[in-house]
């Protein structure tokens, strides 16, 4: 079978989609008049425009190298909807918002209809035809060897935009995905195109091998662990150090993936026995991974916070520990996993912790009580104002507009004005929704939170997990995962059965008492006592007094077990001598 019978066979789509008319003429000054006048401000739209674009070009009769030249026409319009959307993304909440949502699905359809067309092309029977002198006269124009690199180039570029926008929305590509990837890299590199240099979608100036390596390293990494900021980042040193992954036929030593281009699925680790294939190709990331240890990426500490400001993309240490086992070594579960099928409630970050737990030992604790309901003239006492102070100004002009523009947008009331009104308490703002687990294991659990609930949700933040009338438990979100109807699953590693609300205390008196959550340590696990904080605090070896609800025992800081953009975990010693 020839190498394109076989491309064809094994990536053609089965399913045809609904005709769509094309929104321009099938020429290039139709198409740049069309995409100039395209409401780029507002990308929901043109999301929507785009989607149908491309969708008439999958629709229209016309040759190969016209939907080509079309298609670097609004290659423009593509890179700056996904960067419209990419930003968007990269703080959001689980579940997403519904403006979100509709923007993130459509931008998807403007990749996925794209990508359709170009592999169309790819998939005509006049693709791989050589033009030669010998050709008749009038004959249909053919690509030129440059131009079907570039078809090529745009399509596995175009996947590897699809996995990273499904990334960031914690959303799982599939077995198409990985058959189109590798079928697409297969045929270039049987065509001897996969290691020619192109100007990539962003500018930059890339090989369809480089891509092929960033996209099987960049799912290696299980981006669905990070937060969408730390996702992006991944991205962008895997971009620039691509070329530090070495790829081959043969079975080197040090290779330690290798992939299967015959088959439906990513990346795999190589194992101990793997007979000779054509198929697969073996990769070395020794230098990789390397780099990834090496100060140039870590993210400096800066005034008792970590500091993300750089040309360069750097990661915090604590990411960069939990990517480092996925680029090098294999991962084997500790305890295995048993179906549990319960409602639980799970209540998200560091104040809904607290609030759960303060409303556990105290349940009216939040209750705010009106000291006064009433107000009458009567209860009212007029003083003159001094003779100095007539001639004083009381106010601003400044003030006085600033107070005008906040009654304007909140009116005052009596109660407003003479109420006292007392600060919010630690934990207040608390939240909790319900989910339903379906499986855990000794150190994890998970369980699916709806779409309907407020997106609460977001990678490596605390949070606390309770069955109805049971245990809260404290753990840390370690996978999110979204699927089609926008429901949530969280893998989640449970650090503690019994955490306690403690109060950090200071030497210094003027600072008010800081809320932390204990957690007891384990002894015979050689588990330390230690105490989550937001707080980075800068006297590590400070002497504090942390006030549990039963008794008073003091502490001092002993070491940091842990710390992130969220929260910092100190192991604790217990001073002697005192209860």
């Amino acid at each position: 079978m020839d190498i394109h019978q076989e491309f064809t066979d094994r990536i053609r789509p089965t399913v045809d989609k609904p005709h769509v008319d094309l929104p321009f003429k099938p020429n290039i000054n139709s198409c740049q008049e069309w995409s100039d006048s395209l409401p780029i401000l507002n990308p929901q739209t043109t999301a929507e425009m785009m989607s149908d674009a491309a969708q008439g070009l999958l629709s229209i009769d016309i040759d190969g190298i016209k939907k080509f030249d079309l298609l670097e026409t609004i290659k423009p319009v593509i890179t700056k909807l996904l960067s419209t959307c990419i930003e968007a993304t990269e703080n959001a909440n689980l579940p997403l918002i519904n403006k979100l949502s509709e923007l993130s699905s459509t931008t998807l359809q403007v990749l996925s209809n794209t990508l359709s067309v170009y592999i169309e092309i790819a998939c005509s029977p006049n693709f791989v035809i050589e033009d030669t002198p010998k050709r008749k006269v009038g004959s249909k124009k053919l690509l030129s060897s440059k131009q079907k690199a570039i078809v090529l180039h745009r399509s596995i570029e175009l996947l590897g935009m699809i996995q990273l926008l499904k990334s960031l929305l914690y959303v799982q590509v599939g077995n198409i995905f990985w058959n189109e990837t590798n079928a697409l890299f297969s045929l270039a590199e049987k065509l001897n195109l996969h290691q020619n240099q192109q100007v990539a979608f962003n500018g930059n100036t890339t090989t369809i091998e480089d891509e092929f390596k960033k996209i099987h390293f960049f799912h290696l990494a299980q981006p669905n662990r990070f937060r969408q900021r730390d996702i992006n980042t991944i991205q962008r040193i895997l971009s620039l150090h691509v070329g530090n992954i070495s790829i081959s036929h043969v079975h080197e030593k040090l290779a330690g993936f290798y992939i299967d281009l015959s088959s439906s699925s990513g990346i795999s680790i190589v194992p101990d026995l793997l007979s000779d294939n054509g198929h697969y190709r073996f990769l070395n990331n020794g230098e990789l991974v390397s780099f990834l240890q090496s100060n140039q990426v870590i993210a400096p500490e800066k005034q008792s916070s970590i500091s993300l400001v750089s040309d360069n993309p750097i990661l915090p240490k604590q990411t960069i520990n939990q990517l480092l086992p996925s680029w090098s070594i294999p991962k084997n579960r500790k305890t295995p996993r048993h179906d549990q099928t319960e409602e639980i409630l799970v209540y998200p970050g560091f104040n809904s912790i607290l609030k759960a737990l303060i409303l556990k030992k105290n349940p009216d604790y939040f209750n705010k009580e009106n000291i006064l309901n009433s107000f009458d003239i009567e209860n009212l006492d007029l003083v003159p104002l001094d003779e100095h102070q007539q001639s004083k100004s009381l106010a601003s002009e400044f003030d006085i507009h600033r107070a005008f523009k906040a009654t304007a947008k909140k009116p005052l009331s009596s109660n407003d004005i003479w109420e006292n009104n007392s600060s919010i308490k630690h934990g207040e703002k608390g939240e909790m929704m319900e989910a339903e687990s379906s499986n855990a294991s000794l150190q994890g659990l998970c369980f699916q939170v709806s779409t309907d609930n407020k997106p609460l949700l977001r990678a490596n933040d605390l949070i606390g997990t309770q069955s109805k009338n049971g245990t809260l438990h404290l753990a840390i979100i370690r996978r999110l995962n979204r699927d089609k109807n926008g429901d949530i699953t969280v893998g989640v590693e449970v650090m503690s059965a019994t955490p306690k609300i403690a109060y950090i205390t200071f030497h210094d008196k003027e600072r008010s008492p800081v809320p932390a959550i204990f957690i007891q340590g384990a002894p015979s696990d050689k588990q330390s006592d230690s105490i989550i904080t937001p707080l980075l605090l800068k006297g590590m070896y400070e002497n504090i007094t942390i006030k549990l609800t039963d008794k008073t025992n003091n502490y001092r800081i002993d070491s940091i077990f842990e710390t992130n953009l969220i929260f910092t975990r100190y192991n604790v010693l217990k001073l002697a001598g005192i209860d």
